[in-house]
């Protein structure tokens, strides 16, 4: 059915595995092989769970049943590695964490967990390339060795080079909706609070009190999937479905981007609003506060304490602080 696994949707492998046109031991084996194949070059996972495969062949029994755990049954997905998976140590990208026990708890529930992937070290920057593991590398034009962004690097390397049709992030004031656009990807910042972080707030969001569980994917569709299921409590709690859209209003962002992009960047951005015309009504949306000196500061201000305050305890005294990256201790 499908041409190949490197460009399928989460909403096309949840489809066919259903229908019975794919199996999730073959996503798997997929992502087994692409890693192989990639990941030397790449540097996207830092450690593939060693029960993935099983977890599929158990996945695809139930299905054999007509049993479905949810939406997710049999997906495999992408973890970055400052949420807790169980039976896998949770390292930050940091010598600081690389001796760290396995975790004992899923941060979230999904069905296949494929693996944990690269960051930048502490989430702590937005390069892709201060972990300690060494730099993630775009997959587009590998050759060059060019930044994927970060710090959810590992997550959309994995994506974008058609590993896992998604994984997950965290994002404080980029680190998944920057990478998500270097690599040709979908990501989310989810409204704060929105998404729960138990079995993240403990091993290093970049400032507690700004930083969001998110998802990474490649379709809006699939995010939007996610979401739904990562959402505490669940958005569909809070929707009434008595009344559904049937108008949108789109707020875009025009003189943002004429003001900050490259002219490639204003004729793809001036292409896609005139796609999403074909749905909706899209409004200029202004946001002077982002070129507001005093609010970028505040922000700024309020990471590095919140950082700084967090990080002190396991800094200190920790015979591998002498190898950190320089990044996260300026």
């Amino acid at each position: 059915m499908f041409d190949t696994l490197y460009s399928i949707t989460i909403t096309q492998a949840a489809a066919a595995l259903r229908a019975g046109e794919l199996t999730s031991a073959a996503l798997v084996r997929h992502a087994l092989e692409a890693v192989r194949l990639h990941d030397g070059t790449l540097n996207a996972m830092l450690r593939v769970s060693a029960s993935a495969l099983e977890e599929a062949e158990r996945c695809d029994a139930e299905a054999a049943q007509g049993s479905f755990r949810g939406p997710l049954h049999g997906i495999p997905l992408v973890i970055k590695d400052n949420i807790d998976v169980r039976g896998l140590p949770t390292t930050v990208a940091s010598p600081l964490f690389t001796h760290a026990a396995p975790a004992k708890a899923d941060a979230v529930a999904v069905a296949v967990i494929f693996g944990k992937t690269n960051l930048d070290e502490l989430a702590a920057h937005v390069s892709g390339r201060t972990s300690c593991f060494g730099p993630t590398v775009n997959p587009w034009h590998p050759e060059r060795r060019l930044s994927p962004g970060g710090s959810s690097s590992g997550t959309a390397a994995a994506v974008a080079a058609g590993y896992c049709p998604g994984g997950l992030g965290t994002d404080t004031g980029g680190s998944i909706r920057q990478p998500a656009a270097l690599t040709g990807s979908v990501g989310v910042k989810p409204t704060y609070g929105s998404v729960s972080r138990y079995g993240v707030i403990a091993m290093y969001p970049r400032a507690a009190s700004l930083d969001t569980v998110g998802a990474m994917a490649r379709s809006a569709r699939d995010i939007d999937l996610l979401l739904q299921i990562l959402a505490d409590p669940p958005l569909r709690d809070t929707l009434r479905a008595s009344a559904p859209i049937r108008y949108l209003r789109i707020g875009v962002f025009p003189e943002l981007v004429r003001a900050k992009g490259s002219p490639e960047v204003i004729e793809a951005y001036a292409e896609a609003v005139g796609r999403w015309e074909e749905f909706g009504e899209c409004i200029p949306v202004g946001l002077p506060l982002l070129d507001d000196p005093a609010v970028v500061d505040s922000v700024g201000t309020i990471r590095s304490y919140e950082f700084a305050r967090d990080i002190r305890k396991d800094i200190e005294g920790n015979p591998f602080a002498g190898k950190m990256h320089p990044v996260p201790l300026a």
